[in-house]
């Protein structure tokens, strides 16, 4: 990893939930296309291991510190499972306390985000014209500031002493929208149940979010032990490079957020 304070802490956190990186790998800043990204410091042959994560150290509405608050109010929000999962960041990214902090504390703030969302009217149509992306995005936001409208910020304003309106922004949760959005893998004997919920899998958001990517997120046992991992790694041979890995867009159809 790199060797800054917040890189330091983020090391003694990785070590303390036991979250492993590749020393094949590491985390900058530069040459990355959005603030930290995941690098190789040299070629990575097909199937190495990048980093693995248990999967209590995943972020979602069932380990945040304020589950039993979003659990009694599951029948308010929608069946897509972000809304649960964005008051949970909402709350774990302004906690000074949160078990995530060290990780979260790598992007103090979100104005570096140079998703299309975050773009003007004009920019979009002027620089995306034809592609049929101002529409979608132009959708999207929309959807998005009913839902924190219309489900979060009642919710938040019903519960004062764990949110609040003045810092947990529509912005705040426009920007957690593009910053993470990653869905656990179903297991096969899962597949019928459909998709399970969005989660935050911690060291995946260094990845650059691109359709044509080259590495794989996935689920597996660990052997001899009841706990789980998240293995990330090499689809394929690669050369030094930035690590990519496909994610969702934020992107709404039918009111569930697709990946591409």
């Amino acid at each position: 990893m790199c060797a800054g304070p917040l890189e330091k802490l983020l090391a003694v956190w990785c070590d303390s939930v036991k979250l492993t990186l590749s020393d094949k790998v590491y985390l900058s800043k530069e040459g990355t296309a959005a603030e930290y990204g995941m690098l190789a410091k040299e070629d990575i042959e097909e199937g190495h291991v990048l980093f693995s994560i248990p999967r209590e150290v995943l972020l979602h509405h069932g380990t945040t510190k304020v589950k039993k608050v979003l659990e009694e109010g599951t029948r308010t929000f929608s069946a897509s499972g972000w809304v649960p999962l964005l008051l949970g960041l909402l709350y774990e990214y302004t906690c000074p306390q949160s078990h995530w902090k060290p990780y979260l504390s790598l992007w103090p703030d979100f104005r570096t985000l140079d998703q299309p969302m975050f773009w003007s009217e004009e920019e979009r149509d002027k620089l995306l014209k034809g592609t049929g992306i101002p529409e979608a995005v132009k959708t999207d936001l929309k959807k998005l500031q009913d839902e924190y409208n219309n489900i979060v910020l009642p919710f938040m304003k019903s519960h004062p002493d764990l949110w609040d309106p003045e810092k947990h922004t529509l912005e705040l949760y426009k920007s957690l929208v593009a910053f993470v959005s990653f869905q656990e893998p179903v297991e096969d004997e899962e597949e019928e149940k459909g998709p399970n919920p969005p989660v935050m899998v911690p060291m995946a958001d260094m990845l650059n979010p691109v359709s044509k990517h080259n590495a794989n997120l996935e689920y597996t046992p660990v052997c001899g032990s009841h706990e789980s991992l998240f293995i990330v790694y090499y689809a394929r041979c690669l050369e030094i490079s930035q690590l990519t890995f496909t994610r969702c867009t934020g992107v709404f159809e039918d009111g569930v957020r697709m990946a591409h």
